[in-house]
């Protein structure tokens, strides 16, 4: 007989491959092959064993604690029972007393079973006060376990850990952890690695756009069925589906209010909905063809969009005037952002280029010429200082926006990058590929962070929520994929 080395459970030596309490590895290594151990792999799988101990003994830890707050909850309940018990005697000796002399004999009797309840409720009172007194101990054993630096250490890096099941374990522990320091952990070093469809809707029509509220709750959806429709982020539930004489949808843009939804189409308009309700509150016509993009300003005043007349329009939302139009573009207008401080907006067309301007004078500010293809998508960084492009020559491109300087080129595509997102971060990018991919990268350094596939079929649009944890993505097989950490 031997024990878990992780769980001590008991079991028979070489008769189980993995110990059935906690799933540790057991089978042995094979004779011929323990005398050549290097130490260097030797003290690595000691590393993991004191790793996985840790990990075992909080996850008993929290089964305690449960325990023994389920067991609080019940003999408060019976508390309660017992003082309404109480309440109902007394009232039952009150009226007793009152009543002739010859009930005598069942004011005693009432007496004494207030007597024996009073009793069993002291003894409640004082298993109670043992139960709390657990609790406390219980939770002054978790306190410590967590503020132990090396255990926590050992957890955060498990985040790194090549092995998947160690990164899910080290990020459901740190995650549940109110330790500063696995909190700052978790959110330095998000485990995109470990994402995976949470919900998967299907839809009657090709996904063309989607975009996630600014308060992170409600997700909304434009489609080759000309329909939009909005759902609830974190349920994953359809909430309205908002139709009408409109076109293919295009693009969508949910203003910073949390109250305006935009979408541009292929009927040549541009339309204001209110989010909530799903009201059609204005359309705006002027362009000539398909709209392809479309932008709202952060303090929702005013719209751009951009369209296969290769014309890029601003408009007043309020007033639903046009307020001017740029041409310069000799191609058809893609993609349109606006800067963050609301000064700027970027058009990207088919002719290869990108141009900024002045949002309110119309100033021509530069030109950007870098990509082999169309530009499919543009992007801000929160802070304003840098620009994303997204190609179809299967590159992305890191501008500085002040100066319009190429930083760096993300090579690591093999397809046609659809659209591409800034997290609120401002460290990483998020991309949506004709290679049926969703790639995520760090914005500063280029790096390749993680790929999801998923999509049988090109997507078309991505968005990341505000704070980092759900991405979404559209794409031409007709669903939307919400994607996150699932422990």
């Amino acid at each position: 007989m031997a024990n878990c080395p992780v769980c001590q459970t008991e079991y028979t030596e070489n008769t189980m491959n993995f110990c059935r309490n906690c799933g540790w590895d057991l089978a042995p290594y094979p004779l011929t092959f323990t005398d050549q151990i290097p130490e260097v792999f030797l003290q690595k799988e000691r590393t993991k064993l004191t790793w996985a101990r840790g990990a075992w003994s909080h996850l008993k830890l929290q089964s305690k604690l449960s325990n023994i707050e389920i067991r609080l909850q019940a003999d408060t309940q019976e508390r309660t029972q017992f003082k309404l018990q109480l309440q109902q005697l007394a009232s039952q000796l009150e009226q007793v007393s009152a009543a002739s002399p010859s009930s005598q004999s069942l004011e005693l009797t009432v007496q004494k079973e207030r007597d024996e309840l009073k009793i069993q409720l002291a003894q409640s009172y004082e298993l109670i006060t043992q139960i709390k007194d657990q609790l406390e101990t219980a939770n002054r054993e978790l306190a410590a376990w967590e503020s132990s630096s090396d255990v926590l250490d050992l957890l955060i890096k498990g985040l790194s850990d090549p092995s998947e099941q160690v990164q899910r374990v080290a990020y459901q522990l740190l995650k549940q952890s109110p330790n500063p320091k696995a909190q700052k952990a978790i959110n330095e070093q998000k485990p995109y690695r470990l994402f995976k469809p949470i919900f998967t809707h299907k839809n009657s029509g090709a996904i063309r756009s989607i975009c996630i509220s600014p308060d992170g709750k409600l997700l909304a959806s434009g489609s080759g069925n000309s329909k939009v429709k909005v759902w609830d982020l974190d349920k994953g539930e359809l909430i309205r589906t908002i139709t009408g004489d409109v076109g293919a949808l295009r693009a969508v843009a949910i203003g910073t209010d949390n109250q305006t939804l935009v979408g541009s189409s292929d009927d040549t308009t541009v339309r204001v909905w209110n989010l909530h309700t799903g009201e059609l509150i204005s359309t705006f016509t002027g362009h000539v063809g398909t709209v392809w993009s479309v932008a709202i300003s952060p303090d929702n005043q005013i719209i751009v969009s951009g369209g296969s007349d290769k014309l890029v329009k601003v408009w007043n939302r309020r007033t639903e005037e046009l307020l001017r139009t740029f041409s310069g573009h000799s191609n058809l207008v893609r993609c349109v952002a606006i800067s963050p401080d609301g000064r700027n907006f970027i058009s990207g067309s088919d002719d290869k280029t990108i141009k900024i301007r002045n949002l309110v004078t119309g100033e021509m500010i530069r030109t950007l010429a870098g990509h082999t293809g169309l530009i499919m998508s543009v992007a801000c960084s929160p802070d304003g200082k840098i620009l994303a492009s997204g190609s179809g020559d299967n590159t992305i491109n890191i501008w500085n926006l002040e100066n319009g300087e190429l930083i760096r080129t993300l090579t690591a595509n093999s397809s046609v990058v659809n659209h591409i997102v800034i997290a609120q971060d401002g460290q990483t990018l998020v991309s949506a590929n004709a290679d049926n991919t969703i790639k995520i990268w760090n914005l500063h350094t280029g790096e390749l962070i993680h790929t999801l596939t998923g999509h049988i079929n090109p997507i078309n649009s991505v968005a990341i929520s505000p704070d980092g944890w759900t991405i979404a993505s559209g794409s031409d097989d007709k669903t939307i994929q919400i994607w996150g950490v699932s422990v």
